[in-house]
């Protein structure tokens, strides 16, 4: 919404992480911060209408979980 990219990676414990750039356009992103959860599978992102983004996973639990982007 305000230009900036947030990248989701799995990382090797199966745990989702984001990385936010610090400005729009800029080089700069800050450190991973874990958001948690065990992916057995690839997780699904998907938009809302206001360019927020939520990725969707199976947990190891086999429930449906979402983890959403906030704005601060």
């Amino acid at each position: 919404m305000d230009g900036r990219l947030e990248d989701f990676v799995i990382a090797t414990d199966r745990s989702l992480y984001v990385c936010e750039q610090k400005t729009a356009n800029g080089n700069d992103f800050a450190d991973a911060a874990r958001l948690g959860g065990h992916f057995p599978g690839l997780p699904v992102p998907a938009k809302f209408h206001d360019n927020r983004i939520a990725v969707f996973h199976r947990g190891s639990d086999n429930k449906i979980w979402a983890f959403e982007q906030t704005f601060v």
